[in-house]
Formats: C-alpha cells, sequence, structure tokens
C-alpha cells in the first residue's frame, strides 16, 4: 500500500509539474513582418529563462480577431495601432501595458525593375509601362492590413491612389505582397523596409516620405487573462537586448 501511495504521490508530483510548464508556455501574435526579428529575441528570451514562446505570425488584422474569438494568450503585437486599439476598446488588452517596440519604414520594391525613382513621378513613370500591359501592384489588403493601409495612405498623399488603385493585388499579409514580388507575380510591392532582408532578389526602388503615412509603430500589449510570465517578456521585449536585435534586423527602436 505505501509502494502504491508512493507511486501515486510521484504521479501526482509529475502532472503538477508538467501543468506548471504548461502554463508557462507563452503564447504570442505578433505581425508577418516581424517574423525573423520576433524567433531571434524569443530564442534568447528561452535561453535566460525557463519558459517557453510560442508564436503566431499573420497579419494584425488576423491576430486580432484571433484573439477576439479565442481570448487566449499573452501578448498581441501590431503593426499598426489601429488593432491594439480596437482590442484595447474591448477590454482584450491591458491598456496600461501597451507600449511601442519597434518602427519601420515603407518603400516599393521589385524583382524585375533595375532603377530607382528619385520622387513620385519618376516612380508613376517607372510603373506605368508594365501596369499599362497588366502587371500588378502587390500590397497588404488596404481595407484592414497596416501595411497596406499604409501604402495607400502614401499613395493618395502623393496623388497616385487614383491611377493605381486599378492595378492593385491586395494581400492577406505583407510577407504574401512581399511573396507576389519575389515570385515575380507583380512587377512591384509595397512593403516595409525590413522586408527586403528576406527576399535577396528583390531591391528597393523607391522609399515613401515619412510624412506620406502614419507614423509605422509596432504596439505591444498584454492579453487580458493571460499568465503573469507574459509581463516578464513584455519587458524582454523593451530591454536593451531587444533593442539591438530589433535594430540589428533593420527596426528603429522607440
Amino acid at each position: 500500500m505505501r509502494i502504491w501511495a508512493g507511486i501515486a504521490g510521484l504521479a501526482a508530483v509529475l502532472i503538477s509539474a508538467n501543468a506548471a510548464q504548461a502554463s508557462e508556455r507563452l503564447l504570442v501574435y505578433a505581425a508577418s513582418s516581424l517574423t525573423d526579428a520576433m524567433q531571434e529575441i524569443a530564442d534568447l528570451f528561452e535561453r535566460r529563462s525557463d519558459k517557453t514562446v510560442v508564436l503566431t505570425f499573420a497579419s494584425s488584422a488576423a491576430l486580432a480577431r484571433q484573439v477576439e474569438t479565442t481570448g487566449l494568450g499573452e501578448i498581441f503585437i501590431s503593426a499598426s495601432p489601429l488593432w491594439t486599439d480596437y482590442l484595447k476598446a474591448q477590454r482584450l488588452l491591458i491598456s496600461s501595458t501597451i507600449t511601442p517596440v519597434a518602427g519601420n519604414r515603407l518603400v516599393v520594391a521589385s524583382a524585375t525593375l533595375k532603377e530607382t525613382a528619385s520622387d513620385e513621378t519618376a516612380l508613376t513613370a517607372m510603373l506605368a509601362g508594365p501596369l499599362a500591359e497588366g502587371e500588378r501592384l502587390a500590397i497588404g489588403d488596404p481595407n484592414r492590413v497596416p501595411a497596406g493601409i499604409y501604402a495607400r495612405q502614401a499613395l493618395e498623399s502623393l496623388g497616385l491612389w487614383e491611377d493605381l488603385s486599378a492595378r492593385i493585388a491586395a494581400a492577406d499579409n505583407v510577407r504574401a505582397a512581399l511573396a507576389l514580388v519575389t515570385r515575380e507575380e507583380a512587377v512591384a510591392g509595397i512593403v516595409y523596409a525590413t522586408d527586403l532582408a528576406v527576399a535577396p532578389n528583390v531591391r528597393e526602388i523607391y522609399r515613401f516620405p515619412a510624412d506620406s503615412h502614419d507614423p509605422i509603430v509596432y504596439p505591444a500589449g498584454l492579453i487580458a487573462g493571460g499568465h503573469p510570465a507574459g509581463g516578464e517578456l513584455l519587458d524582454f521585449l523593451i530591454s536593451e537586448e531587444a533593442r539591438k536585435i530589433f535594430e540589428k534586423h533593420g527596426f528603429s527602436v522607440p
């Protein structure tokens, strides 16, 4: 009996340990443009702690809907305040924890065009021929994907949206837009400057003026009801070590 009691006690301890370990798996929803930087940051955080970080990447809009539907997770990182504000309004994010962790720039990129445009007039002239022949300009969905919203703002600011909107290929997220350019299924795409690091055959042909669109900011916040250890990871995201990783991948930091 004592032996069985000991075995039962050991099983209870193991179950408890496994439950504790599972409870410290931190689920992070992050905008797809953060993929490479966040993977490196998560790896470093795991080496410094006893926590496991599970990363989910997609467009900020899709991730916000996932948080809204499931209520699960510890941290949400958007490519725009639009979607952190959306979740905050529903009390799904803890508003006092929302903080910017990185910034970015918006560029036009191409795998086929070899010239560089010095201004919007040169850009229009460069794209006019291919677009007239049926080519497409790839951007994130301008109705919900932050990169697409920034792209539309920039094109409207420069007076180009009306001329180019009919030739837009809208993608589910900015990395999907980049993939269309990489595969030469679009003559060019509007993506973040940091995205070019993962597409060696794609080059920047134009950089939008910073004042042609809203500032590109990545706010992060804790999901309401998440594991308390999520706060440790959020603190790490604004640490000097994380800042250096963001900068290494081309992001600006607050």
